[in-house]
């Protein structure tokens, strides 16, 4: 038996703004996005996050998280410097 990649869901009331943002600020890839689910699978190399409106059964005021992910990369200094400014 062999684990596979975590992949992590995120909540935003944002969709459209946060996918842009992961693609167009971070370079990843939008590999399905649906408004009417309220969903999207981001995807760069290895790494895939899955983002989502929270369903109205969630009290959700505002973004929140009780952890951390670490996004690994094999040059951090060249990821630096292409999203610094």
């Amino acid at each position: 038996m062999k684990f596979q990649p975590i992949v992590p869901m995120i909540w935003t009331k944002e969709l459209h703004e946060t996918v842009d943002f992961y693609c167009d600020i971070l370079g990843f890839t939008c590999g399905k996005y649906s408004e009417d689910w309220g969903w999207a699978a981001i995807h760069k190399d290895d790494c895939e996050i899955m983002i989502s409106k929270p369903n109205e059964h969630t009290p959700f005021e505002r973004p929140y998280f009780s952890g951390t992910f670490y996004i690994k990369t094999d040059d951090v200094d060249t990821l630096w410097n292409q999203i610094k400014d």
